[in-house]
């Protein structure tokens, strides 16, 4: 009679890592086993992008300025906001912008060719969402907070990467949200999700009440930021490189020295 062994899911980890590490997988095929069981927790604020990098057209545009907005950065939809940026009306589709310029309207206001569009909460699981866009059809979705305000976007794009890694193609600028050097330092991107720094440190940060490299920072100072302000955690020193207006740009890690490290340095809470 066959009979079934349960296994909880940090044991089921922990025989990926070993099998790694014996090499009877690949590196390769550990990190995308590990993606598919971490991707089942994972919400949409995770993988979002933050509305401070949204890029929107304004409802009062024309078909052409929007249409010129999506050709510069590169995208196939637009957000078209209404009377604020925490209103979005709407999503213009780049080739309904095309076939409309190509018919001579562009003068035309973007909003008559807005499509509708679809709004999640920010602890939508992802793994539910990408159901979702894949039977109704959708690419791009609208992530707002517990208040209703919007917080960011999620894409189908996004969704999949979260799963397999990065999706580059020709048009994508090459981006480094990781820089390493020779001697242990990293310089990260504040918007970078601190789960992937924690694995890349191969240390444990808490974050149940942050997503990013920047909110951590935020999380352990208690305060806004400032450039050269430094964080003591778990062996490594996070110093702040640059900010932007009340956002974290640049982050600077590095192993912290034998000695006990910057006296000068914060200490991040620990669980």
């Amino acid at each position: 009679m066959p009979c079934s062994i349960l296994i909880g899911q940090q044991e089921f980890l922990g025989i990926v890592e070993a099998a790694a590490q014996d090499e009877v997988i690949e590196h390769e095929e550990r990190e995308l086993i590990e993606s598919i069981i971490e991707f089942g927790d994972t919400v949409a604020r995770e993988v979002m992008v933050p509305r401070p990098d949204m890029v929107m057209v304004a409802n009062t545009a024309t078909i052409t300025d929007a249409l010129n907005l999506g050709i510069a950065h590169g995208f196939s939809r637009l957000p078209v906001s209404g009377s604020d940026e925490d209103d979005i009306v709407g999503l213009a589709f780049t080739k309904d912008l095309m076939r409309a310029e190509r018919e001579g309207r562009g003068d035309l206001p973007v909003l008559d060719l807005a499509r509708d569009v679809t709004f999640i909460p920010e602890n939508k699981p992802v793994a539910r969402l990408m159901r979702e866009m894949q039977d109704s059809k959708f690419h791009i979705a609208i992530v707002a907070d517990e208040y209703g305000d919007i917080a960011g976007l999620v894409t189908l794009e996004d969704c999949l990467e979260e799963l397999v890694g990065e999706i580059v193609d020709e048009y994508d600028a090459e981006e480094h949200d990781i820089e390493r050097f020779d001697d242990g330092t990293l310089l990260v991107d504040g918007g970078l999700n601190i789960g992937d720094v924690a694995d890349e440190l191969g240390i444990d940060i808490p974050n149940e009440d942050f997503d990013s490299v920047g909110g951590f920072v935020f999380s352990a100072l208690e305060r806004v930021p400032e450039p050269g302000d430094a964080i003591d955690f778990e062996g490594f020193v996070f110093v702040v490189e640059s900010v932007e207006g009340r956002r974290v740009r640049r982050v600077r890690i590095t192993p912290a020295p034998q000695d006990g490290g910057d006296d000068s340095a914060a200490e991040a809470p620990s669980d």
